[in-house]
């Protein structure tokens, strides 16, 4: 295996086991990690952290204190990628397992969205209102699933470019 794949495959392994450890320690401290905006920061420290070390480690122990805007990228996503896949396949398990913390979270959210209608009518139709209404009601453990790994993504894909960025090196001072 290169040395970039072994790299990022090890920081991903353990930021996914960290993103997960960070969704159930919101929990246990009665934080709703799936509708709480906190997690979100959350996650951007743990991607950010994560990212930031895979990269360095690369740079300093496998490539000669080189990194190429490439390689910081590369490195990044498949960081990304593996860490999304993990928490995905927890939180699917997670919802399938606890199907009351999924029911809960599908009744916050319509609540959230009923007490934002007035709002939402000044840039949606009501017939939209419904019809978004209606889809946030048949919500479904794989359309939650989707979307957390989405947003794992989104966070990581933010944060990347920065670590790609600051870290670049073209040559030996």
């Amino acid at each position: 295996m290169k040395p970039i794949q072994a790299v990022s495959i090890k920081y991903g392994l353990i930021c996914g086991v960290m993103s997960i450890f960070a969704f159930y320690v919101q929990f246990l401290l009665g934080i709703n990690p799936l509708i709480n905006l906190n997690s979100f920061f959350i996650d951007i420290v743990i991607f950010f952290g994560f990212i930031f070390f895979g990269a360095k480690e690369f740079k300093d122990y496998k490539n000669e204190g080189i990194l190429h805007f490439w390689q910081g990228i590369t490195v990044g996503m498949i960081i990304i990628f593996l860490a999304s896949v993990i928490f995905t396949t927890f939180s699917s398990t997670y919802y399938l397992i606890n199907q009351e913390v999924f029911k809960e979270y599908v009744q916050n959210a319509i609540t959230v969205f009923e007490n934002q209608k007035p709002k939402l009518l000044e840039t949606i139709s009501e017939e939209e209102y419904l019809q978004k209404l209606e889809d946030v009601k048949n919500t479904t453990i794989s359309d939650l699933a989707i979307t957390d790994f989405f947003k794992k993504a989104g966070v990581g894909f933010l944060v990347t470019p920065v670590i790609a960025v600051l870290l670049r090196k073209q040559s030996k001072s």
